[in-house]
């Protein structure tokens, strides 16, 4: 009696279906999650007083192109607003550049560095996957730009990396 009870404690514990399995390589993803950018480039163009330069006047927007990995993108800025420059990270693994062609006589260089990172997620349905950028290194104008200090525009959307250039206007 003792061994069916054991042997039937057993058969229960083993075959109870555990929802927090690990997810198999080989499992096939049922769909494709793509994930936005989560981080976007807020450049401020300002003189050495601190005016913003695109809010003055001092460069129109509507003369602004825009260059990625040497080939010109949406035929100027992709998105800017009457105070900033926003860029968000594209291209492919590895090193990336940004032309911002300010005027006919004037060009900026925004460089980093992604990577992409593998994302399965589980629902209902199956298994999801994606990928999701990774900003490794920024830098403007050849200067480092801190990647630390990112201000969260909401909890776990987008992380927004101010960058402030002073121009000399003289």
């Amino acid at each position: 009696m003792k061994a069916i009870f054991t042997l039937l404690v057993l058969y229960t514990l083993f075959s109870c279906n555990n929802d927090d399995r690990v997810i198999e390589e080989e499992e096939a993803c049922v769909g494709i999650v793509d994930f936005a950018p989560s981080t976007v480039f807020l450049i401020e163009l300002v003189d050495e007083n601190g005016t913003n330069l695109i809010e003055n006047g001092s460069y129109a927007d509507d003369q602004f192109r825009l260059q990625l990995n040497g080939s010109y993108w949406n035929d100027g800025l992709g998105e800017s607003d009457e105070k900033f420059i926003r860029l968000y990270p594209a291209g492919s693994a590895g090193d990336n550049r940004y032309l911002i062609h300010l005027s006919e006589s004037e060009t900026d260089t925004l460089d980093y560095n992604i990577s992409f990172l593998e994302v399965r997620s589980r629902s209902d349905s199956g298994l999801f996957c994606g990928e999701k950028i990774v900003l490794n290194s920024v830098s403007y104008n050849q200067i480092a730009v801190d990647t630390t200090k990112v201000e969260q525009v909401s909890p776990n959307l987008i992380s927004v990396i101010p960058i402030t250039v002073v121009k000399d206007t003289n």
